[in-house]
């Protein structure tokens, strides 16, 4: 054994070398059995670097779990971005520009399902109006003009929309009843520069049992013309309606067609009204005596209820306003004669006739 500071042999049992002093530093010897099996477990003992690799996967692998899991972010990010309102809105506008309105319709109202604005809705009423599918158009821009009073937003562009839907499919009355509901001066004065308010009837259309005096008017005292031939009024066709001379509708059934025009000639939509007039029929009058045999001077008495005259005449001939009109008793002549008598009201229409049988024998 060495002192391991002058290098100088060590002698059995001193504590310090004889050499430089320097204390001795003893190591116990391993036996041969501790130096056959130290190397054997030293060499087979894992190190903490050789542990750790063995634990964690290889480096390809981590990097494909890595882009997996990257692609199912983006995945997912895309998916929940194409339920989004705006994705929908842009998706519909894009097949609008395609002319694909039917799909362009499904995203709209898929849109419309995750958010209510009044622009999607008034889109889709125009794509249901390309589709010719006008009831439905006329439901989307009814909500959008009902979302955007409940928001506060300016409606004018929803009643720009029914109203070019009233003024496509004809239906004057939808366009006068939404008239009726606008109450803002700048919300009609508005819709005045693109559209001219259509004609307003006194009377409703039907049936009525007494003649009529039809009067028209404009709301913004625009011309008026109208047909009753069944023809499209216009300036260059029909009669220009003067407030002086109604409209008289007599017995039967006739259709007024009427627009207005304004001072630039441009027409309004056409306001169609059909009026059936059926006079009511009066009763048969009565007499008393209503027929029989006499030996003396009779007279016949003839009477009736409501307005109209009574009219007679001998010999079973049917009388009409030619005929002789009743004004008071009526003398039975000599002989076999049969009495017949009618009503005739003021609109001409006439009764039954009544027919009596009278034999005068002096």
């Amino acid at each position: 054994m060495k002192c391991k500071r002058c290098g100088a042999t060590l002698v059995d049992g001193h504590v310090y070398c004889d050499h430089c002093g320097a204390e001795v530093q003893f190591v116990p010897d391993f036996n041969e059995l501790e130096e056959d099996i130290l190397p054997t477990l030293v060499t087979n003992t894992p190190t903490v670097e050789e542990t750790s690799d063995v634990s964690r996967p290889p480096v390809w692998r981590r990097r494909i779990v890595a882009v997996l899991l990257l692609v199912c972010i983006v995945g997912v990010s895309v998916f929940s971005y194409r339920r989004t309102y705006s994705y929908l809105f842009h998706r519909a506008e894009r097949l609008d520009r395609e002319a694909n309105f039917a799909e362009a319709a499904v995203y709209y109202n898929t849109a419309l399902a995750r958010k209510q604005t009044v622009d999607a809705y008034i889109k889709l009423g125009n794509d249901y109006s390309l589709l010719q599918e006008f009831d439905d158009a006329e439901d989307a821009y009814r909500r959008a003009l009902a979302l955007a009073r409940s928001l506060g937003e300016d409606p004018l562009v929803a009643y720009d929309a029914l109203l070019t839907l009233f003024e496509e499919i004809g239906d004057a009355d939808g366009a006068e009843v939404l008239y009726d509901e606008i109450s803002k001066k700048r919300i009609l004065e508005a819709l005045a520069t693109k559209f001219v308010r259509p004609p307003l009837f006194s009377e409703p259309e039907g049936e009525y049992y007494t003649f009529l005096s039809l009067i028209l008017s404009s709301t913004d005292g625009f011309d008026i013309f109208y047909t009753l031939d069944g023809t499209e009024p216009g300036s260059d066709n029909g009669k220009r309606f003067k407030k002086k001379k109604p409209i008289k509708l007599l017995d039967g059934v006739t259709t007024v067609k009427a627009c207005c025009v304004d001072t630039a000639g441009k027409k309004s939509m056409v306001v169609k009204r059909t009026y059936r007039i059926d006079y009511p029929e009066p009763d048969m009058p009565t007499a008393n005596p209503s027929g029989g045999t006499f030996h003396s001077p009779m007279k016949v008495v003839l009477s009736k209820e409501g307005d109209g005259a009574i009219y007679y005449s001998w010999n079973g001939r049917t009388p009409s306003k030619d005929s002789t009109r009743y004004t008071g008793p009526i003398d039975i002549p000599e002989g076999n004669n049969v009495l017949s008598a009618i009503v005739i009201d003021e609109n001409d229409v006439e009764s039954d006739v009544l027919r009596c049988n009278y034999i005068y024998l002096p």
